[in-house]
């Protein structure tokens, strides 16, 4: 199994994989936590190479981290 990194999430996402399977998968590889079952709604935060996204559902931080890693990018 390959370890996903920032540029594969933010290049498979971009290609309509699913972003929450995605950030799952690459938080689990790395040793990282990730809750089981219906996670519903509530404050979500996702850590990933540095970068934290938050929002009021998995799908919402995952969106939010993907939009400061294309930032983040795009300004190195």
């Amino acid at each position: 199994m390959t370890l996903l990194t920032k540029q594969d999430l933010l290049a498979r996402m971009r290609a309509g994989e699913d972003p929450v399977q995605l950030m799952r998968r690459a938080i689990l590889e790395t040793g990282g936590t990730w809750p089981e079952g219906d996670l519903g709604e509530g404050l979500f935060e996702v850590q990933f190479e540095n970068i934290t996204g938050l929002g009021s559902s998995a799908r919402a931080a995952v969106e939010d981290w993907a939009h400061q890693a294309q930032g983040e990018r795009s300004a190195a």
